[in-house]
Order: structure tokens, then sequence, then C-alpha cells
């Protein structure tokens, strides 16, 4: 049997022991079908009903039944039908009153054998292969369902496995029959929040096959692009989503309303995680953000009316005290929440909790950890009952050690179908450490491992057949597996560079695996710790540790946030903002957790919180990303890059550190210290693959190699960056996946210091920045011989057979045969025609600089598509395809920075620019794509012989009484070439005394120069007259004596204004509609100089409109002297 066969033959044996019946559920309420000739019979019940195949009776002994469905087809394509709602309301409604305590199997009712609540059958030796369809019931709880058919938000606190996934579908079900009711006919949408992407991706598979049928489309929404993912969650019903990804999208939530303004019904999964340290924060923050949300809505006059249905939460968490708490967060005065808490008694499957506390002889935690390893015999032999035993560790290592421990201890006892499904599963694995385990019964599990070996591993785990496995904290979160004995070896875990204990979230998460109710009766979880440490568990375990909030020690972060979105404008209304958080509901009860004294009355609380907030907000001003006046509070450019791409503070203030002559290396170092790297940890198994990627002779090492060996968290983010862009071989599986989650966080980093260099003046740092982000997006340097990888159905194996060929460019592979690319690729005709059609279709340019000009230091950039014709037949490029041109001088100065879209290049193949270098030798000019490698251009020109605009252009200061009104009607023309224009609806302009005498002079402050600006047009022999339009102008900046001053034509552009008095005015022509960015004050021009003045007075600031799309200037030149 092939290795394909055999994996395939495996899992379809995996698959049929883990479902006995073919059952689709919905909130604890199953729709079962049958498969016959007739017309199929839907039946749904309530989950104190029980399930198993055929209909539901009740005792009358009539049939719950809902409409008739021909096949699935009709179901998976049916929208969210008023009828099938209603009937699924009623449906659950009947069955509440259903007496089927003895139910179970394929019998009818009365004939079927009484089995307790939660009967299973483990599959391992003591037991049959079939697995009987499980019973389910919630004790107690069923009294609680019909109110969560209101509109109340509530929060449940019930055990691990007591089934909170049914409380969020009976409450997706209440909100569709609400809108059902109310005939609502707008947009709207779910959002499930869990902590981890493992429980999004469990329930999405979940949710998508029962919802889907409804019309009710989900959506996965976990990645780090914030542009795709928003595209894609607008089409859908049900998004499901991580606190930190949510907290992103919503960061923008007032550019982006549509997406959060209909929102609906937020379930918030494990909402204890408020406990822990980072994630907490992020929670707590991102649903008070929505609570800010649902109370605009509410102020919202268009709003407030009969058909506004507003936000409800649904919090469910393991079980916690101070439920109440959570409560009085989520709820508001108008609306409380309602809470309930169902104690551990009440578990469907009971579960016996053991701490066991070890005395700790020696001062290292990881010697503790190994010596746990040599006991876990013991408690295995007294707690398992021969059922499936899942053992937590804390490091990757601690697992294969573990394992290696109990292979040497334990033996087991197999008969024939184990033996068989073991050695199948066995025969599957690539690591022959694992192989040699299996077949002993024992198995390992870690995020470090194969893929292929992970999914075969929880499978045959899954399926019953595995007596122990030894994992990490990676099947922690959300995975059903069928453990009978849960045991946590070591309460201690190695994070940034340190042991520390495991958050309240993990160990409940973990415990939380015993005794799911699909598999088990009764099961029990064990604690190994430290003597120390038992007496804090033993109160965790029962229920007794307290949620707290986290928010106060990420203030930093989230204050920045709610700045940008203007949630927070001034001192006063922080403290509004405060109070919307469950730092405010904790600090009113526990003030000495908050490092506030205990006889604080609320007056006293709330003082202290408002200092805590002006502490951090004077923070984020000394880092300039914000602004404090005596009152208000405003975001800045800075700030809004912070927030816009989600980077810690500390990273931020690494961006501080740039001063702008960076190259490649410098800037890579740089970025490999920020805080988005933090949770990568270097371990000392992977020093040696490291050391190899950084030096090496026998092997191609890293493009910049770092000094001596790797001791660092940065040194490994480092290396593993430019492995990544190298193309090396990382034989590490565990480095391998760090270097992918490294390079996915690097490229928003990435993207964020362009946006921040943007705003400086320095041109080199900002070049290797673009490139750097360049690279990241493609995982290739700049320079690679692999520009082939970057082109459909290429990937690195023949992207390296073209390069090996001498293919190493775009240009080389248009110039080959098609014949010769397909011998070297060993692909058949016509691959070699399709790949250099792609090429072909790719955007080339030429850059061209030239000094124009000896008189005045002026140098022309040309920059020219050179196939036009064929971007666009070909269609390669897209709108979101750019290029930037950077002009820089040897003085690291940038004279000129602009964004080209290749779609505006292919109908207007030529561009033209003019820039002035001032006290420079050379003028560096590159045309950089954003996406693409091999296609960048560059060029230099000496400039050195140039003369400078100083040694011939001077103003003076004017006088305001020189200016007059112009009529409305009066057009006057000063030469061929320039006209004066009035349009009194919208402006006004002005002329100077002197130019009524006939000379021609325009003098007066600058800001009669911009109100003359306003209406006059340019006339040039090749182009018609147009008036200027541009809104307001607000004063930036005062020069001395008044003479100078900076404008903002606000959303156009930015420009130094001087007087002039002997030259013309030059006019310029703004297309509509104009829009720039990063727009800044550059060096001068001839062409969009205002004026010129004559000798006496010094030159100030020049004027440049660089952001202007097109620039036509009347002819004029300077006066004879």
């Amino acid at each position: 049997m092939s290795p394909s066969n055999a994996n395939t033959s495996f899992m379809r044996c995996m698959t049929s022991k883990a479902m006995a019946s073919e059952h689709n559920q919905i909130a604890g309420v199953v729709v079962t079908k049958r498969r016959s000739t007739r017309p199929a019979t839907s039946v749904v019940m309530l989950p104190e009903a029980s399930l198993w195949k055929g209909r539901a009776k009740t005792s009358a002994g009539k049939s719950c039944n809902m409409t008739s469905v021909k096949n699935r087809q009709e179901w998976s394509t049916r929208p969210v039908s008023a009828t099938l709602l209603r009937e699924l309301s009623t449906a659950s409604r009947t069955c509440r009153s259903v007496d089927t305590s003895g139910c179970h199997g394929n019998t009818s009712c009365q004939s079927a054998p009484k089995k307790p609540w939660g009967y299973c059958t483990y599959l391992d030796s003591r037991h049959s292969s079939k697995v009987p369809p499980y019973i389910f019931k919630l004790p107690k709880l069923q009294q609680y369902l019909s109110r969560f058919f209101t509109d109340s938000s509530v929060v449940v606190s019930a055990p691990t496995g007591s089934g909170k996934t049914a409380i969020f579908e009976l409450a997706i079900v209440q909100l569709l029959k609400k809108m059902d009711d109310m005939n609502y006919g707008q947009n709207f949408k779910i959002v499930y929040m869990a902590p981890v992407k493992a429980l999004c991706a469990e329930r999405f598979r979940d949710w998508d096959a029962k919802f889907s049928r409804y019309g009710l489309t989900c959506k996965e929404v976990t990645g780090d692009s914030y542009e795709t993912d928003l595209l894609e969650i607008s089409h859908c019903r049900l998004i499901l989503t991580t606190p930190e990804k949510w907290d992103s999208l919503t960061r923008r939530w007032k550019d982006n309303k549509g997406l959060v303004q209909v929102v609906k019904l937020f379930l918030i999964d494990e909402v204890h995680l408020l406990n822990e340290e980072r994630r907490g924060a992020t929670l707590e923050a991102v649903v008070s953000r929505m609570k800010t949300v649902q109370k605009t809505l509410r102020l919202d006059r268009h709003t407030a009316s009969h058909t506004f249905l507003p936000l409800r939460f649904i919090a469910v968490s393991a079980t916690i005290p101070n439920v109440e708490d959570v409560a009085q967060w989520l709820g508001c005065d108008d609306s409380p929440t309602k809470h309930y808490k169902i104690s551990d008694e009440l578990r469907p499957v009971k579960l016996n909790k053991v701490v066991i506390g070890y005395p700790c002889t020696t001062a290292s935690p990881f010697q503790f950890d190994i010596g746990l390893s040599y006991k876990l015999k013991p408690i295995l032999i007294k707690y398992s009952d021969l059922k499936p035993t899942l053992i937590f560790c804390s490091t990757r290592k601690g697992v294969q050690q573990t394992s290696a421990v109990l292979a040497q201890q334990l033996t087991f006892e197999f008969n024939q179908e184990q033996r068989e499904k073991l050695m199948l599963a066995a025969n599957l694995i690539q690591e022959n450490k694992l192989k040699a385990l299996l077949k002993g019964g024992i198995g390992y599990h870690h995020a470090g491992m194969d893929l292929a070996d992970r999914s075969t591993t929880e499978q045959v785990f899954h399926s019953g057949y595995l007596p122990v496995l030894v994992t990490t904290s990676t099947l922690a979160m959300g995975v059903n597996l069928p453990a009978h004995l849960v045991i946590i070896k070591s309460t201690q875990q190695y994070v940034y560079g340190g042991y520390q204990e495991y958050s309240e979230t993990q160990v409940l998460q973990m415990i939380g695996r015993a005794g799911r109710p699909q598999f088990d009766t009764s099961a029990t979880a064990v604690i190994m710790t430290k003597e120390n440490t038992k007496h804090r568990y033993e109160r965790l375990v029962d229920g007794k540790e307290l949620v707290e909030s986290s928010l106060h020690r990420h203030l930093t972060e989230h204050l920045n946030a709610e700045v940008v979105l203007q949630t927070i404008t001034e001192h006063a209304v922080a403290m509004d903002w405060i109070r919307s958080t469950f730092l405010y509901v904790r600090a009113l009860s526990n003030p000495r957790h908050y490092g506030f004294p205990a006889n604080l009355d609320k007056r006293g609380i709330e003082y202290k919180l408002e200092q805590m907030c002006l502490i951090e907000l004077n923070e984020l001003s000394k880092a300039k990303l914000i602004t404090i006046d005596l009152i208000n509070i405003s975001p800045t450019e800075t700030g809004c890059l912070m927030a816009r791409y989600y980077l810690a503070f500390q990273s931020m203030k690494i961006f501080a550190k740039v001063c702008g002559s960076e190259k490649l290396q410098e800037l890579l170092s740089l970025l490999s210290e920020c805080h988005e790297f933090a949770d990568v940890q270097l371990r000392v198994s992977e020093k040696k693959t490291l050391n190899a990627l950084n030096k090496t002779k026998d092997q191609e090492c890293i493009r910049f190699p770092l000094p001596g060996k790797i001791k660092t968290r940065d040194m490994k983010v480092n290396c593993l960056i430019q492995a990544v862009f190298g193309g090396l071989q990382i034989y590490d599986t565990s480095l391998n996946q760090d270097a992918t989650k490294i390079v996915r966080a690097g490229e928003r980093v990435s993207k964020c210091l362009v946006q921040f260099l943007n705003q400086q003046p320095q041109y080199q740092s900002l070049l290797s920045a673009i490139i750097l982000a360049k690279c990241f997006y493609r995982k290739l340097w700049e320079n690679t011989p692999y520009v082939s990888r970057q082109l459909e159905r290429i990937g690195p194996a023949l992207s390296s057979l073209l390069a090996k060929n001498g293919k190493t460019s775009f240009r080389a592979i248009v110039e080959s045969n098609p014949r010769d690319l397909e011998r070297i690729l060993n692909r058949p005709p016509p691959m070699g025609n399709r790949i250099q059609e792609a090429v072909r279709g790719l955007p080339y340019f030429s850059l061209d600089l030239e000094a124009s000009d000896k008189q005045f230091a002026k140098v022309t950039v040309t920059v020219k598509l050179l196939n036009p014709e064929l971007v666009l037949k070909i269609n390669i490029s897209s709108n979101e395809h750019c290029f930037t041109l950077l002009v820089g001088d040897s003085e690291n100065r940038l004279l000129l920075n602009k964004r080209i879209r290749t779609v505006d290049m292919v109908l207007s193949p030529i561009l033209v620019f003019s820039v002035n270098p001032n006290n420079t030798k050379e003028v560096y000019a590159n045309l950089l794509s954003e996406k693409w490698i091999g296609l960048d251009v560059s060029a230099t020109i000496k400039v050195s012989n140039l003369k400078h605009l100083q040694q011939n252009l001077n103003y003076r200061p004017l006088r305001k009484e020189q200016l007059v009104p112009l009529e409305a009607s009066e057009k006057k023309t000063l030469t061929d070439e320039l006209t004066i224009q009035a349009d009194t609806t919208s402006w006004k302009s002005f002329r100077t005394k002197e130019q009524v005498a006939g000379r021609r002079q325009w003098q007066g402050n600058a800001n009669h120069w911009f109100q003359a600006l306003k209406c006059l047009s340019m006339i040039s022999s090749t182009h018609k007259q147009s008036t200027i339009k541009i809104p307001q102008i607000r004063t930036l900046q005062k020069g001395p004596r008044n003479t100078q001053r900076t404008f903002e034509l606000v959303d156009h552009l930015i420009v130094s204004v001087e007087c002039p008095s002997e030259y013309l005015l030059w006019l310029i022509h703004l297309p509509t509609p104009f829009r720039t960015d990063g727009v800044r004050v550059m060096a001068p021009t001839k062409d969009t100089l205002v004026g010129a003045g004559e000798a006496g007075s010094g030159l100030h600031t020049p004027v440049r409109l660089d952001t202007v799309e097109t620039v036509l200037v009347a002819s004029a030149t300077p006066p004879q002297h």
C-alpha cells in the first residue's frame, strides 16, 4: 500500500470510529436525517433531549418535526428563511417538555436500555471498536434555556465541558428569530471572539457546517492582512476572530462604520482571559470599544428608530467567583447584564481535581521539571483507569524527554485491532523517534513537529488507540480529546528568557481537557507543582481565584488607540473611557490589587485612575505620539501609525532611534529589536542550526553575518529573516515555524517603518526601508537571483533550476528561447511561452536625470513606462501596484518622494519632475516597485558645477496697503500668456497699486498671495485656461517679521510662501479631484516659484509644490539687472 493510500485509509478509519451516525447539531439543537427514498425529516431537540438517529417522540408519542428538505444540497444553499426560523423556534419550545431520560441508540424511546448520562466507550484494550452514540444532558442548566431567548446580555460561569458552546448557538438562533419578528431588513453581523486561533478554527469548522445551510456565512479572521480581511468579512455574517485581530480592525472603526455598527451579537469565549497579562488587556480594551460604539449609535438620531437593534453581549467563562463583576462591566444603566453561575457539582462529567506539591531541592526549574518525569508512573497507575492520558509539559524538549522516560517505565498490552492501528499510524510518521514511541503506545505532540505528523498523532489519540500523549500547551485550547486523565507536569514555563508560572487561563484550559461529555463519565486532573505554590493552584481549581484586570499594565498602547479614534479628546473624556473598562469595576472592589490604598472612597479611586491615565498620556506626548495642550488631546501622524499598524509603544521608541543614514543591514538589525518579536524564544537546541546559518564554510550562509555566536532573541530573529530572504534551507522544523511567524509580523512592522520615515527629510533610511518592506512582502532579497519565484507556478525548486542556468533576471528570461526554459524546468510546451508572456506583461521603466539649466540649479527627472501596451494587454498590473520615486543628494537630503500608480502610467507613459539640489555633488534617483523584485531602476548625476538660486534671487517684505480688490467682472491681461480671472461666487482676488499703474509687480503679504492664487488660472500655448479652486487655508507657522508663512491648503498640499516684488507671478494648475499624502516643503524650482524680489534682503524658505500631479507654468524670465 502506498503512503498516500495508507494515510487515506487511516484517516477514513479514524473518522468512522469518531462518527457513529450523521448528526447535524445547532445549539444543542440536533438536526438528524434518514437516508431513504422518501423525503428526509429533520428533528430538532434541545440539549436535555437525547441524541440518536431517527425521530424524537414526546411522551404523547408525537414527533417534533420540521419542514422536510429533499436533499443536503438544498440545505447548503438555502438563505436565512423566516419560515425556517419560526419552525426552529417552535420545535425548540416544544421539545423543552420532552422527557427522554433513558433514550439512546437506534431504538425507540420505549425499548431503549437505560444508560447513565455521559455514557461513552473508549477504544482501549478492554472495549469494542464500535462507538455507541453518546448521551448528552446539562443538569440544572435546562431551566436557564428559556432565559437566553431574551434581549439581555448574559454572562455564564460554568465548568469546562458543560455545554457553554450551546449557549452561543442559542443566542445566534435567538437573534435570527428576533430579526425575523422585526422584519429587520438591514445588514447584520455576529462576532465570536476567542483567546487563541485554535479555538476560532475549531468553532469555524463546526459552525460553518451548521449555519451555512441557513445562509449564515462564516469567516475566520485571525491573520495579519488588514485590507484583505476587511474585504472578506464585508460579505459574511458570522466573524470568528481573536482579541488582537478585532482590536486591529476596530482601531479605525470610524473609517469603516459599516463593519462595527452592524454587529448585533458579540460572543466572548473564555472571558476569564481578562486575568491574563497581555491578552487580557487587549480583550478588555476591545470590548470597551464595542461598548463605546454602541453608545455612539444610541446617541445618533438617525439610528434611534424602531428598527435599531442594540448590541448584545454573551460571555462565558470557567468557574470564577466574581462573575457579577464581568456582568456589571458588560452592562449599562438602562440594560443590565444577567449572570449565571453553575457550580462544579453540576458538571456533566465528574472531575476529580488533585494538586500534588513536591519539595524543590534544586534552584534550577529545569532540573525540577526533569525530576517530575520520573514521578509520573505512580500517578498513571493510580488515576488513569487504563484510559487515555494527556500529559502537558512546558517545553518541546521536555515533551520528548518525558516521552522517553515513560517508554522505559511503562509497557502496554494491546489487542489485535489496537496493535494494527498503532502500526499503521507509526508507518505514516516521518520522525523516527515518534515512530518508535507510537508502536509502544506513547506519542508526543508540539508545534515544532511536521504538520502531517501532528495530524496523525491527534487522530490516533482521538480515536482511543493511543494510551498516552505527551504535549505542550498547543492542544490545551479547545481541542476536543478523549482524555480520562490530564496531568500538568510542572506549572512553570520558559518565557522571555526566564521561568514563570502558567496563567490561570492556561491551567484551566489544560485541566478542562479531562472528561468531555462525549467521551467520558468521570475524569481526573492532576497538577504537579512545587510545594510553595500548591495552595495557589488549589484555590484556582476550586474556582476561588478572582478575575482581575490587567489593562493598567498595558495602558499606553490602548490609550493611544483611543486618542487616534478621538474617543479621548481631553482629560475629562479620558476618565469617561476608564469608567467603561473592567479596570474601573475591579478597582472599586479591590483597590489594593492596583496599588491604591484600601481605605479610598469612590472619588479617591477615580482620582488615582485619572492620575494613572495622565502619566501614560504624558509618556505618549514625550514620544511625540500625541499632543497635549491645556485642554485638548490630539494624535500625531506617528501616533496614528502606531495605532493603524498595531505596534507596541516600545517599537515606536525603537523607530525614533533611526538617524536617517541607515543602510539595509542596519535597518534590519534595528527592526529585529521590535517588541512584536518578544514572544520568540531562543532555545538551546536551536543554536547549532542558527550558528550554521550565520557563519559556515561548508554551506551557504546569510547575507549579513552577525558577529560571534547567536546568543539573543534579536540575533535569532535577524538570522531567520535573512535565511528566509536568501532562500536558505532551514532543517529544523521548529525554526521553520518561527521563521514563518517572524516574517509575517515583520511585513507589518516594515510597512509602518516606511510610513514613519516618510515624515523624515532623510533619503538613505527611507530608501532602505522601502527595499526592506518589499523583501518582507516577497520573502526574497532585492538582489536575489531567484526573481522567477515571484511568478505563478514557479516555486523554490523551479526557481533554483532557472537561477543555476543563468536566468537570474526578468530580462534574461525574456531573451531566452521558450524551449530552453522548458528543458531547464523539465516541463512540456507551452510552459516556456507562458512564463515569457507573464514576464513581458510586467511594467518596465526608464529613469533619466538631466541638469537642464546652468543659470539655476535644476535637475529634471524623467520617468517613462517602456511597455504600456503589453501591461494593458496582459493586465498584470492592478490599481494596487505602485512605484515610489525617490530623489536624494549626496548630503542625504530627500528632494522628491513621489508614489506612482502603474495604471496611471499606462494612460500617460511619461512623467517629468524637477528638483533643485543645493550645495551637493551628486543627485540620486530610485524608482522602486512596492511589490516586485527585479523591476527597480536608478540613476545618478553630478551637479557640483550648477549655480544655485540664492545667488540670483532675493526677497523683501511687502506692505498690505499696496493691495486693492479686483472687480468681479474685470479681466486684465498682463501678458499674452498670463491672465487674471475673478470668481466672486467662490473667491476674492487682489492686485497691487503698482499693477494698476502698469508696472509688472505683484505685492502683498502671504495671506493676500494665497487669496490671489485662489482665483488665478494659468495660460500657455498648449493648455486651455482653468480656474483654480482651493479650499480653506490655515496658518501653520510664522516666519521672521511676518514675511514668511507656512500654509496648509487643507487636504491638498503644503507650501512655504515668500512675498515677491520684481518677478511676474507664475501660476499653478491643480487638477481635480486631487489629494496628496506625506507632503513636505522642499528645495525650490524656478517653475514653482511664486515670485522673486529685488536685492537687499535674504532668501528664507523657497517654494516647492512637489505634490501637484501636473504643473503647468507660464513662460517668463527673471529681470535683467
